[in-house]
């Protein structure tokens, strides 16, 4: 199943001024839809996340192996920091 989403959201734009119960029958066939789409989208994200901490750990693990000066002569100790900004690296 799928749906149109630009004409879902022309159909709520003419529900306003329309006939309540066609817009609350439409709306019932809507809901489940987006509902099952919005699930899958955050499971996918969710996947996509585990993966990337798990990316990040075995990076992190994987450096610390790597001396200090070899390192910063080869510009590793700026890589995680320009993937992973102040903002988003703050517990």
């Amino acid at each position: 199943m799928s749906r149109d989403w630009q004409k879902d959201m022309e159909l709520i734009k003419i529900g306003e001024t329309s006939d309540i119960p066609y817009c609350i029958s439409e709306f019932k066939n809507m809901l489940p839809y987006y509902h099952q789409q919005y699930a899958a989208e955050k499971a996918r994200a969710d996947k996509a996340e585990r993966r990337e901490q798990k990316l990040k750990w075995g990076y992190e693990i994987i450096l610390s192996y790597v001396p200090i000066r070899t390192r910063k002569e080869l510009g590793f100790e700026g890589f995680l920091p320009s993937l992973y900004p102040k903002e988003e690296t703050k517990p």
